[in-house]
């Protein structure tokens, strides 16, 4: 019965630090078929993918959840988002990872989604903006860095209406230049993922053609901790590295704002991990 008591008292005192903990949610969407019968191979894969990376990026109590969803209109999109993050608090992080076709109207950027629609950064930003605390971007796309900046009409860059300090935005190229996929032996779904999808989840400690967890990559200092920024370093010469053999292929990841020290990924360092035994 003491015991019992001691337990409860614990529990208690445990409860206010657990309520007031932030909630890690993700949601990572994207188009693998469209209804004209366009085939994006490894679409899937970079979808499952980075989920994969991000719910298995932290290690103790702190992680995230993450869905997915494909092959969805605009409409469905934005209902995800709603439900998805619909009870995030000011001290929660909400990340989106969005992968399909990009286009670019004069100098208007786009996603392409099913139905013909068009997801501009001006409609993503309209869903996201009542969404509270903190909200990352990973746009996996051509042209994906304009949801971060462009030009105007006369050639001067214009700021990204996601200038609120609330986002952060990781795009896989600049808004000038096409996204390319990778591959590792024969074209499959289980072999094909976006060059991006493939670098991001290897700096956060995920391979995901083995489908396991690695080394955090992009853990560059060696605190056992990959910053937003470390990820964007990594993932930009890691993607280059990919896209090497065929010169004509280049995308330029990009950050914003830059530098952006938000902590991404976790695992306990050796000296830790002697410590708490």
């Amino acid at each position: 019965m003491k015991r019992l008591f001691i337990a409860i008292l614990i529990l208690c005192f445990m409860l206010p630090a657990l309520a007031d903990a932030p909630r890690y949610r993700a949601l990572c969407a994207g188009m693998t078929v469209y209804e004209d019968g366009r085939v994006r191979l490894g679409g899937l894969n970079s979808i499952a993918g980075v989920a994969d990376a991000l719910t298995f990026s932290m290690d103790g109590e702190i992680c995230f959840s993450s869905e997915i969803i494909f092959d969805m209109t605009q409409a469905e999109l934005f209902d995800a988002i709603r439900r998805r993050f619909a009870y995030a608090g000011e001290d929660d992080v909400s990340l989106i990872y969005l992968t399909a076709h990009g286009g670019k109207d004069n100098d208007t950027v786009y996603i392409e989604l099913a139905g013909g629609d068009r997801l501009t950064p001006a409609a993503l930003e309209s869903v996201t903006r009542d969404i509270p605390g903190r909200v990352i971007l990973f746009i996996d796309c051509c042209f994906s860095g304009g949801f971060a900046e462009g030009p105007d009409a006369s050639g001067w860059f214009m700021p990204s209406c996601f200038n609120s300090t609330k986002y952060l935005l990781l795009t896989s190229s600049s808004w000038d230049e096409e996204s390319y996929r990778v591959t590792e032996g024969v074209l499959s779904e289980d072999t094909v993922s976006t060059a991006f999808a493939r670098s991001v989840c290897e700096g956060m400690g995920w391979d995901m053609m083995q489908d396991r967890a690695c080394d955090l990559l992009a853990d560059f200092n060696r605190d056992g901790r990959v910053t937003l920024f470390e990820l964007y370093a990594y993932a930009r010469t890691r993607v280059g590295f990919y896209l090497y053999a065929n010169p004509a292929h280049m995308q330029t990841v990009s950050l914003y704002p830059n530098p952006a020290h938000f902590i991404l990924a976790r695992r306990a360092r050796a000296e830790e991990l002697v410590i708490s035994q």
